[in-house]
């Protein structure tokens, strides 16, 4: 019975300091938000903000983190994968941040090679930009405008046709996210 109690005495004194330090450890690398069962660590927003959006705020950053893991669960659910040179080009122009595993950043670059190849795929060039829209944007525009009729459209559709595609990327990406349990939490995002 002692030696069970001293064993006890020793477990609880050595763990004390194990759980500080693990304590220590989650607060400094805290969930900063969770895709469905997939946790979001502080770490990796920090790392994906100085290799990705070094000037963008924090909250900004989560969303495209967040982003770009929906939309290449997508592409690989349309079975669009990786062309050859991609994985290298990325580890070139966004080399392996300290305290990460190879595999796990060579992970998020390609996440994030593969969603925009997944917007190019779901949107490219064919996103509709009506005749209204386009009399609508020469109207509000009459200076830019000096050509012939069919000149002032192709202008007006040329420079409304990535506005359109924005609209139509971001609202798909809102979609994505509703479909799938998506957690944040804000208190715990760095400044």
């Amino acid at each position: 019975m002692r030696s069970s109690i001293l064993a006890g005495l020793a477990v609880l004194l050595l763990a004390g300091p194990a759980a500080a330090v693990e304590g220590a450890w989650r607060e400094a690398d805290a969930m900063v938000a969770a895709i469905g069962y997939q946790v979001i660590p502080r770490s990796l927003v920090n790392a994906y903000q100085r290799a990705f959006a070094p000037h963008q705020p924090a909250a900004v950053v989560l969303q495209a983190l967040i982003d770009d893991r929906l939309l290449a669960a997508e592409a690989r659910r349309y079975a669009i994968a990786p062309v050859a040179g991609e994985l290298e080009q990325a580890r070139a122009a966004h080399p392996l941040p300290e305290g990460f595993a190879q595999a796990e950043w060579d992970q998020i670059v390609l996440d994030r090679a593969l969603a925009r190849r997944f917007l190019d795929f779901r949107f490219g060039d064919f996103v509709p930009v009506s005749r209204e829209e386009i009399r609508a944007f020469i109207q509000a525009n009459p200076t830019g405008f000096k050509g012939t009729a069919a000149a002032n459209e192709a202008k007006a559709r040329g420079l409304l046709l990535p506005m359109a595609r924005s609209r139509r990327e971001e609202a798909f990406k809102a979609e994505l996210r509703d479909r799938v349990h998506v957690r944040v939490v804000r208190e715990a995002l760095p400044p």
